[in-house]
C-alpha cells in the first residue's frame, strides 16, 4: 500500500497554490525551518474491511495534517482551506482510489513553538480516508 500521507500532500501540492512540495509542503517530518510550513503525517487508522468474497479490501488508513504559521490567522486560513480541499475528494484516484475523505477532528489550535526562523503557531486536523488498494 502506498503511503496516504504521501498520496494526500500530493494532493494538496496539486491543488492548493501556495503550497509547494519540498518547500512548505512536508511528508512525515517537519523542519526547522521556515516557520510556516504544512506536513501530513501518517497516522495509523481503523481495520479495513473486506468484500464477502475475500477478492479486495477497503483500507481506512488516517493522516494528521500540521499547519505551522508564523501568523495566526494565515495558519488558520491555510487550516481551513486544508480541510475544504480535502473534504471534497469522493470517488477520486489519488495514486489510489479514494471513495471519500472525511474528517475526524476539526481544526486544533495547539499554541505556539519556537522554531529555527521564530515562533509559529501550530493547528493540527485529522482525517480518515475510506480507499481501495
Amino acid at each position: 500500500m502506498t503511503s496516504p500521507a504521501k498520496e494526500i500532500a500530493d494532493y494538496l501540492d496539486t491543488q492548493i497554490t501556495s503550497l509547494t512540495s519540498g518547500t512548505n509542503l512536508f511528508i512525515g517530518s517537519e523542519p526547522n525551518t521556515p516557520a510556516s510550513v504544512v506536513t501530513v503525517y501518517d497516522s495509523g487508522g481503523f481495520a479495513p474491511d473486506q468484500t464477502m468474497d475475500g477478492s479486495y479490501f477497503i483500507n481506512r488508513p488516517t493522516v494528521q495534517v500540521r499547519v505551522r504559521n508564523a501568523s495566526y490567522t494565515t495558519g488558520r486560513a491555510q487550516a481551513e482551506t486544508i480541510r475544504d480541499t480535502l473534504r471534497e475528494v469522493v470517488r477520486q484516484t489519488l495514486g489510489s482510489d479514494y471513495y471519500g475523505i472525511f474528517l475526524i477532528s476539526d481544526i486544533v489550535h495547539l499554541g505556539k513553538i519556537t522554531t529555527n526562523a521564530g515562533l509559529a503557531h501550530v493547528w493540527t486536523l485529522n482525517f480518515q480516508l475510506i480507499k481501495e488498494d
